[in-house]
C-alpha cells in the first residue's frame, strides 16, 4: 500500500513538471522597452557671468595730453600781454629783461598767476639783434655770469630760462656749458627754444644735469589764424603720441589769444589739460616718448 502510493506521487510530479516544460498558446507580452526618442540637439551653453576681476588688473583709459604753453617776447607793453594773462588756464611767460615794461609786465603775470622765466637773449646767427642783456660767444664764463646776475635781479624771481634768438650760442657747446652751469646752480630749468636744429643744449644739459626740455612747437611762427589753428592741432598730434607737447607763441600776437579763448572749452572736453611749465618735470619719467 505504501509502495502504491509513493509511486502515484512520483507520477504526479512528473505530470506537473510535463506540463510546465510544454509552451503556452496564449501571446507573451514583451516587456515594455525604452521609448526610441532622438537624441538631444547639443544646446547653446548658457552665458557665463564674468571673472571677477581685481581693480589693478583693470585697464586704465590712456592720460590725456599736456599741454604747455609759453607766451614769449613779453615786456614789451602791458597791452600785448593782457589778452593772455585774461586765459583761463595756466600758462608761463617768458620776458625779455630791460626793456622799458619788462618788470610791470612780470609783476603783473605774477600777480595773475601765472609762471614766469627769464627770455634770455643770445646771439643769433645772422645779424639781428637779440636786444638788451645778450649773451654771446665772445663772452667769458665771468662774464655770462654777470649777464644772467643782472638780468635776472631785473625781474621777480623766475623757474627757470628759455632762449630768445640764440642759434650761434645754443650750437655752441663752451658757451652752453656756461650757461647752463649757472643756471644749474641758480635752481632753474631750461627751455631750449630750438632756434637751430643743430643745438648742442640736449647733450650738455644731460653732461650738467640740469633739468631741461625742447620746444615741440612755434604757434605763430605764420600768425595768421589758420595757420595757429594748424600749428595748434600738430601740437595736439604730438601731446596724443608723447604725453605732451611744449607749445611757444608770442606776446605781440593777439589773434593767437583769441584762437585759445575760443578753442579752450573744446580742448577741455576733449581732455587736454594746461599746466606750468615747471609741472612738466613731475610726468618726465612716465610719457611714452622723449626725444633723446
Amino acid at each position: 500500500m505504501y509502495t502504491l502510493y509513493a509511486l502515484l506521487v512520483s507520477l504526479t510530479v512528473l505530470l506537473v513538471l510535463i506540463l510546465l516544460a510544454v509552451p503556452s498558446d496564449e501571446p507573451h507580452e514583451p516587456e515594455p522597452a525604452e521609448p526610441d526618442v532622438p537624441a538631444e540637439a547639443p544646446r547653446e551653453a548658457p552665458p557665463e557671468a564674468p571673472p571677477e576681476v581685481a581693480p589693478s588688473a583693470v585697464p586704465r583709459l590712456v592720460e590725456p595730453g599736456r599741454l604747455y604753453l609759453v607766451i614769449d617776447d613779453a615786456g614789451e607793453s602791458l597791452e600785448q600781454i593782457a589778452p593772455f594773462l585774461k586765459l583761463e588756464f595756466p600758462l608761463t611767460v617768458a620776458v625779455l629783461p630791460h626793456l622799458r615794461h619788462s618788470r610791470e609786465v612780470a609783476e603783473a603775470a605774477a600777480e595773475s598767476g601765472r609762471e614766469l622765466i627769464l627770455h634770455q637773449p643770445m646771439e643769433a646767427e645772422n645779424a639781428a639783434d637779440p636786444g638788451p642783456g645778450v649773451i654771446a660767444l665772445a663772452n667769458s664764463r665771468e662774464e655770462i655770469r654777470a649777464i644772467l646776475d643782472s638780468n635776472l635781479s631785473s625781474l621777480p624771481p623766475v623757474v627757470g630760462v628759455n632762449n630768445h634768438m640764440g642759434s650761434r650760442v645754443t650750437r655752441d657747446a663752451e658757451t652752453m656749458q656756461a650757461v647752463l652751469g649757472e643756471l644749474h646752480g641758480r635752481g632753474l630749468f631750461f627751455l631750449d627754444s630750438r632756434t637751430t636744429h643743430q643745438t648742442v643744449a640736449p647733450r650738455v644739459a644731460v653732461e650738467v644735469g640740469i633739468p631741461f626740455m625742447e620746444r615741440d612747437v612755434f604757434l605763430d611762427h605764420d600768425p595768421q589764424r589758420e595757420a595757429i589753428e594748424a600749428a595748434l592741432q600738430q601740437a595736439l598730434t604730438i601731446a596724443d603720441t608723447q604725453g605732451h607737447a611744449v607749445m611757444i607763441g608770442h606776446a605781440m600776437v593777439s589773434e593767437l589769444a583769441e584762437v585759445f579763448e575760443e578753442i579752450y572749452p573744446e580742448l577741455v572736453e576733449r581732455g587736454y589739460r594746461f599746466e606750468p611749465l615747471s609741472r612738466y618735470f613731475e610726468h618726465q619719467d612716465n610719457d611714452e616718448y622723449s626725444r633723446d
